[in-house]
């Protein structure tokens, strides 16, 4: 993976060279700004590998389990409507072992924008968006309570903002809040040779956190670093044993980073590289950390912008 990353960052480079000998006064979309509005249709794919660790009797500290190289694709795009409003959807995809068997994609997802004002100023522009996922795969929370067999089904709703603040003509920083509810809602027991058992609802409420840095080195290449936290708690309702697991006090919280490395090769198509790394952990009154996962994935993708 590490290999792969240095050449594509070769390439990038290379090509970057080259274009400090174009014609930089092309108009090129400003996407190096997540609150600007535009429609584009994205296609991305590469690698993830997730490492799970659990507490164990015979391993009060954890015993770590190297997760398997799995593939992951991501068809996406953005609808501009109007000056002001925009609409983002996403239809990711894996073969990894968190990926919904009753789904042909995972967290896919429909985001509403509204951009509240951008001007040239220090604080130059506000965003604000409400959104929805379903299925939700690879939470290492959600779904304690669950069997296969009961085939639940499960969503998230959220809410969040985005400012831009800008340092320089080249430099400028995001920060984001979001709020989110995630369910995951049982329809069916699972029945057994002699009992039966019906998985309680459950429901994590909490907040996220970002900030993301852009430096646009040129109207072709700029770069993104992201640092993003999320904190959040469960509860349970309508089924069995709801007692018991309320009583364990679960709360999960989350940190990742990544950087994102994009080159226009004209003024409707782009190319980038994107880095990322997650770790996750979910505890409760019985232990500290009864769970934890670090995710690691490589990502290269095509945007073409239909403006």
């Amino acid at each position: 993976m590490h290999r792969l990353a240095l050449s594509c960052f070769v390439i990038f480079g290379c090509n970057a060279t080259y274009a400090q000998n174009a014609d930089n006064s092309t108009d090129y979309p400003r996407n190096y700004d997540p609150t600007q509005l535009y429609s584009s249709v994205n296609v991305a794919a590469g690698l993830n590998r997730p490492d799970e660790k659990f507490i164990l009797g015979s391993h009060p500290d954890g015993l770590w389990y190297k997760g398997e190289l799995s593939w992951q694709f991501d068809l996406s795009g953005k609808v501009r409507l109007s000056e002001h409003f925009q609409v983002d959807f996403s239809l990711p995809g894996s073969n990894n072992e968190d990926r919904n068997a009753l789904s042909v994609f995972d967290n896919a997802s429909i985001d509403a924008k509204y951009l509240i004002h951008i001007n040239s100023e220090t604080y130059n522009s506000t965003l604000v968006h409400v959104g929805m996922t379903s299925p939700i795969v690879g939470d290492p929370l959600l779904g304690t309570a669950s069997l296969v067999d009961a085939a639940p089904l499960s969503y998230e709703l959220r809410a969040g903002y985005m400012g831009g603040i800008r340092l320089s003509s080249s430099i400028s920083l995001y920060p984001s809040f979001e709020l989110y509810q995630r369910e995951v809602l049982q329809h069916k027991a699972v029945h057994f040779t002699d009992s039966s058992y019906l998985p309680p609802n459950e429901k994590q409420t909490g907040i996220r956190f970002g900030m993301l840095s852009s430096l646009q080195i040129n109207p072709r290449l700029f770069v993104q670093v992201s640092l993003k936290g999320q904190c959040g708690n469960m509860s349970y309702s309508n089924g069995d044993f709801v007692q018991y697991f309320n009583s364990l006090n679960e709360s999960s919280r989350s940190w990742s980073s990544g950087i994102k490395l994009a080159y226009f090769l004209t003024r409707n198509s782009q190319l980038f590289l994107s880095l990322n790394y997650e770790h996750q952990v979910l505890s409760s009154e019985r232990h500290a950390n009864d769970i934890e996962r670090r995710i690691s994935q490589l990502n290269v993708g095509y945007q073409y912008f239909v403006f």
